[in-house]
């Protein structure tokens, strides 16, 4: 169970907050070579941090999302893309900001993640209005 656990963070990791991070569906980790490599290591960052807590995580299970992920239709958008996209707060903190606190807590670098992070807080940020005397009117 704590494996299938793991797995599901992988996935929300990497294609969830790549999503929400880029403002593409589904279907554009798949199209974009360079959305598929955003993916691709934050979900390595996450096999790192399972395989250093003794979570067997690896490169078959990457695999075996690929699949799933091409299942979708690809016009479908992960939660945290329609939260920013409705204005609403993100899950942020419980996938990139646990990836980056659990990294820095057994030495594993996690910089897409770290990136993930402050960038969703930043999209969090505009959505509050943080921004609005600096954006164009219209």
């Amino acid at each position: 169970m704590v494996r299938g656990i793991w797995f599901k963070f992988m996935c929300n990791v990497g294609e969830n907050m790549t999503c929400a991070l880029l403002g593409i569906p589904f279907g554009g980790l798949y199209t974009s070579q360079n959305a598929y490599a955003i993916r691709i290591r934050a979900m390595r960052e996450v096999i790192a941090l399972a395989q250093r807590k003794g979570i067997n995580l690896g490169q078959a299970d990457m695999d075996w999302q690929e699949t799933n992920i091409r299942s979708l239709p690809k016009y479908s958008k992960p939660s945290t893309l329609q939260d920013i996209e409705n204005g609403n707060p993100t899950e942020i903190g419980m996938f990139a900001g646990r990836v980056v606190e659990l990294g820095e807590q057994l030495g594993i670098e996690t910089p897409v993640n770290w990136i993930f992070y402050h960038g969703i807080r930043v999209l969090e940020e505009k959505n509050q209005g943080l921004f609005a005397d600096m954006l164009p009117p219209g």
